[in-house]
């Protein structure tokens, strides 16, 4: 199954690796920069205020394909059912592909509901 010319592997796999570096390496340090710059009283730019709200837009759009992504997994996989005659790599499998959805709503979670909405007020 192909999602503009990539497979649900790639588009988990690649964006989510893209959206934690992006994390990682401009949105945290551009949000502990905004509120350093907040606590000295000497405020963000324009500049800087602009790019924090895209970078919340494209992050948000990121959780919201991946969100996609991993629900035809959760499909595909029938809802991570265990036939009764499965080997184990199947079991094993299955358990780790419903456990690595259940941190990762996690994750979108804490972002747009409690970090996201927190930084908007910066």
């Amino acid at each position: 199954m192909q999602e503009s010319n990539r497979t649900i592997g790639e588009i988990v796999a690649g964006d989510l690796e893209s959206h934690l570096r992006e994390e990682e390496e401009v949105f945290f340090p551009a949000l502990k920069s905004a509120d350093m710059k907040r606590k000295a009283g000497t405020g963000q730019s324009a500049e800087e205020g602009e790019k924090i709200s895209a970078l919340l837009g494209s992050l948000s759009r990121e959780h919201d394909e991946v969100g996609t992504a991993i629900h035809k997994i959760r499909h595909l996989a029938q809802g991570y059912v265990i036939p009764d005659d499965a080997c184990n790599t199947f079991v094993i499998t299955y358990k780790k592909l419903e456990e690595f959805e259940r941190d990762l709503h996690k994750h979108v979670h804490l972002e747009n509901n409690i970090l996201f909405v927190k930084v908007g007020e910066l």
